[in-house]
């Protein structure tokens, strides 16, 4: 991907709609990721979306909305505009007060840019609830073209954060969705997040999620991913409901995950039987 000319830039700022904009800033962002890309000029000038976020747009659409704030977050963190990136930033987080939902696997992607605006400005904590989020829904609703970019950036989030464990783990499904979803420039990226991490807890190596869970851990996981409730995971195992969701609770922190759908797909990921399906 080469620069645009000066004329075409000029021609693109006056024409162009909202949503072509926010089209060519994600491809920018994108680009800026890839290791030997680097960015022409264009993440650093938004090329008058801004203006168009300010005014409403794009379209009014709640959705696009957020999503606008976030990639305008993501533009700014990358150009080093620490404060506008913290504008953007609550800005989307006051749109997704009216957005979360099942229409929000559509808009997957402004978690992502949340995120890596997050982590450019050194919070990662708060960049791994933005990640964790994404991943969490590209699993529940099949979004598989997603699940790459969110994994690794939960990934680096978690290890910035010092959960190395969880970090590793995560970096590892980042490495397997990156070939299978056609993002073959990430996986050397996430190979190094995953290797940082697992030099990082020499006394706690990891390398599948059965190590780090204990065989009662493994056992209502399993059945987790068969599609049972926590009540009738306490009567096939003869315990209560409580120490099922005590178990569950201990899983999520162990293995970095939000919800049922997460774990039942961290647990199976090398499994034909549990393994990541598109819709």
């Amino acid at each position: 991907m080469t620069g645009w000319s000066f004329e075409l830039r000029a021609a693109f700022r006056e024409t162009a709609s909202a949503a072509v904009r926010a089209e060519r800033l994600a491809l920018e962002l994108e680009r800026e990721q890839v290791p030997g890309g680097g960015p022409d000029g264009a993440v650093v000038d938004p090329d008058g979306f801004r203006d168009a976020v300010a005014e409403g747009g794009p379209d009014d659409d709640p959705y696009a909305r957020v999503h606008a704030s976030a990639l305008l977050a993501a533009a700014d963190a990358a150009a080093g505009r620490a404060g506008a990136a913290r504008a953007a930033l609550d800005r989307a987080d006051r749109l997704l007060d009216a957005v979360e939902g099942a229409r929000m696997a559509g808009w997957l992607e402004t978690y992502r840019w949340l995120g890596e605006a997050e982590l450019r400005l050194g919070r990662a904590r708060r960049a791994a609830v933005f990640f964790g989020r994404g991943f969490d829904t590209a699993l529940l609703f099949g979004q598989g073209h997603v699940l790459a970019p969110l994994a690794l950036g939960l990934g680096r989030a978690l290890l910035d954060n010092g959960e190395t464990e969880s970090a590793a783990f995560h970096s590892g499904i980042a490495v397997d969705a990156a070939g299978r979803y056609g993002y073959h420039w990430l996986a050397p990226a996430a190979e190094a997040v995953s290797l940082k991490a697992a030099r990082s807890s020499k006394d706690h190596p990891v390398t599948t999620p059965i190590s780090i869970i204990s065989n009662r851990e493994r056992e209502i996981a399993e059945l987790v991913g068969a599609g049972y409730t926590n009540q009738r995971i306490a009567a096939r195992l003869g315990i209560s409901t409580k120490t099922v969701e005590t178990h569950m609770s201990r899983m999520f922190k162990k293995l970095g995950v939000n919800s049922r759908a997460a774990l039942a797909h961290t647990m199976g990921r090398d499994s034909s039987d549990h393994g990541f399906h598109d819709r």
